[in-house]
């Protein structure tokens, strides 16, 4: 069957503007989806209007976040629309975009990815599937992501390919007479990688020495590894995280468990003052690779039977959150030195008139009290202070009550 009319779902994105460019190279009329062109095919509008006259969809519309939930939701409510609205214009056939190794994909938006093609493959309409390896393209946002001097990139294995040459391999699988309407089960699904075996790294390096960008290459993309993609910038951060995770993670490990939080919660404040970047990420959700992992499993492992689970769990989120807290005030002063030009004495100067007046009027005794009165110490003498305190409030929890 020879279709002339398509309708390209995600047509204003990475991979869509290509497709459309070649299906319209080719002759073919081009109907673009997106909701820059007025259809939304997770609402609905438009799409029915849009898809009046199509014979077949090209689905290559994505999530731009790497949580498998919100991924997985657009992609169920994507798909139900698509065959939905489709099979009501009396489209034929529904081709789409997928992952090399989505089949073994455990978390993130590649298992949504994989979710996606299992609801596409249950629908009325037959669906063609071309699964890609990553985009030659994504390398240059990779660096573009950067936190600071340094571009941290994943030492990720994979065969890069142009987003250019996946379109033209996708437009041949929709518009293939020969091709099977649908992949019959455990038949192998096509698939398009580019010819050079590489690491992500290898290739951000070689972007990057053009660009003037230093890449660091070492970060472990961890189970990432089962299925050689990285998709979001959120994804790209973990990986972030967890290398420095490798420098809070002392060689060896004290017996006693104040000296375990005491030295985490240095080394997190000096692998920070090293990486700025990282005080924007401390705090969130857990990191869950393996540098992040070990460091969690040293600082419970000392607390073991020390009290009850509960207990200790509190212990260390009460811990965690000073030393967060405390981290992020101080890479805060330090920004807003670079930015103003001004040091915190000359700051201070610069303010003092305004304070005096403020202090002269007598409404902020306490306060007068202690900017007059009060010892000033540097950041890494308060943090000290400040955590010795928490600490000791730690250990009257942790403390066992008499037998």
């Amino acid at each position: 069957m020879s279709i002339d009319r398509f309708a390209v779902a995600g047509a204003t994105g990475r991979l869509g503007r290509h497709v459309v460019d070649v299906l319209t190279e080719r002759g073919h009329q081009v109907v673009p989806m997106s909701r820059a062109t007025g259809v939304d095919i997770i609402t609905g509008d438009g799409l029915a209007e849009a898809l009046t006259g199509v014979e077949a969809i090209i689905d290559v519309a994505s999530w731009h976040a790497s949580e498998k939930e919100a991924a997985t939701e657009f992609f169920r409510t994507s798909a139900r629309n698509l065959h939905e609205y489709g099979q009501k214009a009396g489209v034929a056939q529904i081709a789409m975009a997928s992952i090399i190794g989505v089949d073994k994909a455990i978390a993130g938006f590649v298992a949504a990815k994989k979710v996606h093609e299992e609801l596409l493959l249950s629908g009325p309409l037959p669906v063609r599937i071309l699964r890609a390896a990553q985009f030659h393209e994504f390398v240059g946002q990779l660096l573009d992501w950067q936190q600071g001097d340094v571009a941290y990139i994943p030492a990720l294995p994979t065969q890069l390919v142009a987003c250019r040459t996946v379109a033209e391999e996708l437009v041949d699988l929709a518009t293939d007479p020969g091709a099977p309407a649908q992949p019959a089960p455990g038949t192998p699904i096509p698939e398009i990688a580019g010819p050079r075996k590489e690491t992500m790294a290898e290739a951000a390096q070689l972007l990057g020495a053009r660009r003037g960008i230093k890449v660091a290459a070492r970060l472990d993309a961890g189970p990432m590894r089962l299925y050689g993609y990285i998709s979001t910038k959120e994804e790209l951060f973990d990986l972030m995280v967890d290398e420095v995770h490798a420098e809070i993670l002392p060689e060896e490990q004290p017996g006693d468990w104040r000296e375990v939080l005491r030295i985490r919660a240095h080394r997190t404040r000096q692998a920070t003052l090293r990486h700025e970047w990282l005080a924007d990420l401390l705090g969130g959700r857990p990191t869950l690779g393996p540098n992040a992992l070990a460091v969690t499993e040293a600082t419970l492992a000392a607390l073991d039977d020390l009290a009850d689970l509960d207990t200790v769990l509190r212990a260390v989120e009460t811990v965690s959150a000073y030393f967060t807290g405390a981290i992020r005030r101080e890479i805060a002063n330090l920004r807003a030195e670079r930015a103003t030009g001004l040091s915190k004495r000359d700051w201070q100067r610069a303010s003092g008139p305004h304070v005096r007046r403020m202090l002269a009027t007598g409404r902020f005794p306490a306060l007068a009290k202690a900017v007059h009165d009060g010892t000033e110490v540097d950041a890494e003498a308060s943090f000290a202070t400040g955590l010795d305190w928490v600490l000791d409030a730690v250990a009257a929890k942790l403390a066992r009550p008499p037998a």
